[in-house]
């Protein structure tokens, strides 16, 4: 496995130190917003999900699984699931005199092994199968950008636009910026969502070095700690051309907000409602 050295310098920018980091978080909660941020800087290669199959209309990862099996010569039934995989993140964050500053984007499923297997909770204990990925962080010390969403509500009706569409960027259009929630089972998506956020959280406590980046927060406040995390001088945001999709106002996202309303009443999601 290779060990890299944080502190030593790239020849093309002596000012930009070498650098490994993983984002990690569910989706919906920023990690896109920051890895094109980050993609302005000149040094900065910021990895998508590689470890994920690409979505169907979407753009295809950068560096994905399919590469890596032709780049060392295996076929799919030959990769060892727990080794290649690690190996594979390895490769991606391995870096450059062009890019000092390299990244990897997880998301929770991806700490996991085998991914047919898992349910979306207890997160937790199936992120156990997966320590082989969890060992290579500590033991190298990579620095883990750990994104949250407090409303998991809005979470929630965002992923499920996204996936209804697959409209997960505001490159694809939508059908249509409203979706019907099922009052039958809101309570319990919500739960499986807050637990697999939970789960994420404490696996992240394992790490030496983990900054947690809130979605709520003041876009500045975030773009400043993930540069001193990364030890970059500045983050600047993208341009206009990448625009918010889901309004923050659930009634007007949610068809069906009174009968919602009136079942998240009483429960500890309520005050997502008039957030």
């Amino acid at each position: 496995m290779v060990t890299h050295n944080a502190g030593s310098k790239s020849l093309s920018d002596p000012q930009l130190a070498s650098r490994r980091y993983l984002a990690t978080g569910l989706a919906r909660t920023g990690m896109t917003y920051l890895s094109l941020s980050l993609a302005q800087i000149d040094g900065v290669k910021p990895h998508g999900e590689a470890l994920r199959k690409p979505r169907r209309g979407g753009r295809a990862n950068p560096g994905n699984y399919a590469e890596f099996r032709t780049l060392v010569g295996r076929s799919q039934r030959t990769l060892h699931p727990r080794r290649d995989r690690v190996e594979f993140v390895d490769m991606l964050l391995t870096p450059t005199e062009e890019h000092p500053v390299v990244g990897v984007k997880l998301l929770p499923l991806d700490w996991c092994w085998p991914k047919r297997y898992i349910s979306w909770s207890p997160l937790l204990m199936r992120i156990l199968r997966m320590g082989s990925l969890v060992d290579y962080v500590i033991s190298n010390e990579i620095p883990v950008l750990l994104f949250v969403r407090e409303n998991i509500l809005k979470l929630f009706v965002s992923t499920l636009l996204a996936a209804r569409d697959e409209s997960w960027s505001s490159e694809h259009p939508r059908i249509s910026d409203q979706i019907h929630l099922d009052p039958r089972t809101i309570i319990r998506d919500l739960d499986l969502i807050d637990a697999t956020q939970q789960g994420l959280v404490e696996l992240c406590r394992k790490f030496p070095e983990t900054t947690t980046i809130t979605y709520e927060d003041p876009r500045d406040e975030k773009l400043a700690a993930v540069a001193k995390a990364l030890g970059l001088p500045s983050i600047s945001p993208t341009g206009p051309s990448f625009r918010k999709q889901t309004s923050d106002d659930l009634h007007e996202v949610i068809e069906n907000y009174e009968i919602i309303a009136t079942v998240l009443t009483g429960t500890r999601y309520e005050r997502f409602l008039s957030v």
